[in-house]
């Protein structure tokens, strides 16, 4: 605690400081001053809890002095010293609630018993101040949740509901809700730092001449309604939400959304449902980044495109340059999306894996990771932000090239039977014979060479060629799947669709109804 002694005669000030043991009594820094004027000059640069002061001084008595220090420090705890037995500075003590009144010539013992029982005071009043803060900001608390709800779902708003509570709420307020959204239990937060957070932003707030009242929800949210006398700019509450931002910065990942302002109480619920709506585009966004109401109707919606094909194209071309520009399309094609759902997007980025995938096991080139395609779906549904997503799949398309870089050299003869095979895959009389002319052997060592190399027979490869075809051309609703079983080399339609769906799973009709959903 902190202490100012106010004296016009040095040797008192100076005994004082002297014969007391002040560090016993707690009392951490002792000022002091030699007239009125000068004290309260120092009482206001260092706000002491106690004042000790003389009545008669020059320039300021203690009594005025002890007025003004009151209007500016209310808190204060006042000790009077004097040594005339004087009626009306004692009714003036009195009626400034001084603690106590100790006379010339002053006795070490009397003055610590009085400080003493004003340090009591000082803490008994801390102690008041902090539990009816608590009810308050509980209130306060009560009421910010209450907020959240529609009128029909909520108790109606009564003059009681505003009352204590740390800010003035009144009709003609305006209101505008925001969220953050921590990735990490709210609970983990120490409280000191909550504190020192909402408190950082109260003072930021009343800048702007607004104040605000909130309660966290689910340990996962902050939730802010921020109100004034007139409505914010989209600019200043876009400074709100960034001073937010740098308060929060290095705790842990999150996001804020700013709600669309609402002219009264009772339309809170929509500044919040807009906040909420916005937060379901989160996943479009990287952290700590700030969502705010954007104007949907001048902006065009992305169409949702299958990139299937042409990501498996741009695999297959084996050119790095080309691959990292089609994912660098896709990734831009939904950033910072407020369309679509989250869900609609990891299911074509699933899609883009397993393309991944099923390369690996065209190439027959074994993966360290070994990935189901159920591990594969749970690595998608746990990713929180499209970033988070599109970097697993950079990464796996950079381990498959440099998986395809380390393998040896295939046989060129395996090479060159391949390359007869895509050119002649739609001929339905393709056969083993045609292939072993191609490459002037005969067909016993044509299939045993190519057993040996790729690890499956001549005919599983063909089969296996045709049916990846065929899935291609059934991701285009234009073809018939009667027409697709031609083009892929079968003359006899129930044939393919009983090939299809012994390697597929699915027939050609449910394999097209799936992959166009």
């Amino acid at each position: 605690m902190k202490l100012l002694i106010i004296d016009d005669e040095e040797l008192t000030r100076e005994g004082l400081i002297h014969c007391i043991d002040w560090a016993s009594l707690n009392i951490t820094e002792v000022f002091q001053a030699d007239d009125g004027i000068g004290g309260l000059t120092i009482a206001v640069k260092e706000r002491p809890d106690i004042i000790l002061s003389d009545i008669r001084m020059p320039r300021m008595d203690g009594i005025r002095l002890a007025e003004r220090a009151k209007e500016l420090l209310p808190d204060v705890n006042l000790i009077f010293m004097s040594g005339y037995s004087d009626r009306e500075y004692l009714k003036a003590a009195i009626k400034l609630k001084a603690i106590s009144y100790v006379e010339k010539p002053l006795n070490p013992p009397e003055v610590e018993e009085a400080i003493l029982a004003a340090i009591e005071s000082s803490e008994q009043l801390k102690r008041n101040k902090y539990s009816h803060s608590m009810v308050s900001l509980a209130k306060a608390g009560r009421l910010a949740l209450e907020m959240t709800y529609p009128p029909g779902r909520r108790s109606e708003f009564t003059p009681e509901d505003y009352a204590d509570i740390p800010c003035e709420i009144h009709p003609g307020m305006y209101f505008t809700t925001m969220i953050l959204k921590s990735t990490q239990p709210i609970d983990d937060m120490p409280e000191e730092t909550q504190q020192q957070m909402h408190q950082g932003f109260d003072s930021f707030l009343a800048k702007y001449q607004l104040a605000e009242i909130n309660v966290t929800k689910y340990n996962q949210f902050f939730i802010y309604h921020i109100f004034g006398d007139s409505a914010p700019g989209s600019k200043v509450l876009l400074r709100i939400a960034g001073h937010l931002k740098q308060q929060y910065k290095g705790t842990s990942p999150f996001f804020i959304a700013v709600g669309e302002t609402v002219g009264t109480l009772e339309l809170v619920h929509k500044s919040y449902t807009s906040a909420v709506t916005l937060l379901q585009s989160s996943f479009f966004y990287e952290y700590n980044s700030i969502l705010a109401p954007v104007d949907k109707e001048n902006q065009q919606a992305p169409v949702i495109v299958d990139f299937t094909k042409s990501y498996k194209e741009a695999l297959d071309s084996g050119r790095m340059d080309r691959l990292v520009e089609q994912e660098d399309k896709i990734y831009h094609t939904f950033q910072y999306n407020m369309w679509l759902l989250p869900n609609q997007v990891k299911d074509i980025y699933y899609r883009l894996f397993m393309v991944i995938e099923n390369t690996y096991k065209q190439k027959s080139i074994s993966q360290a990771d070994n990935n189901s395609s159920e591990s594969i779906l749970e690595l998608v549904q746990n990713c929180h932000t499209l970033a988070e997503l599109h970097s697993l799949l950079t990464d796996r398309s950079l381990s498959l090239f440099h998986a395809m870089q380390q393998e040896e050299p295939e046989n060129h003869l395996v090479f060159a039977i391949k390359e007869f095979i895509a050119d002649n895959y739609m001929n339905a009389t393709l056969s083993v014979k045609d292939i072993s002319s191609h490459i002037h052997m005969n067909s016993s060592y044509t299939c045993t060479m190519f057993r040996n190399s790729t690890g499956i027979t001549l005919n599983q490869y063909i089969t296996e060629y045709r049916i990846e075809k065929a899935k291609q051309l059934l991701n285009d609703s234009s073809y018939k799947i009667t027409d697709i079983s031609a083009k892929v080399g079968y003359t006899d339609g129930n044939y393919f669709g009983k090939s299809f769906k012994k390697h597929v799973g699915l027939s050609p009709k449910e394999y097209r109804e799936k992959m166009l959903l």
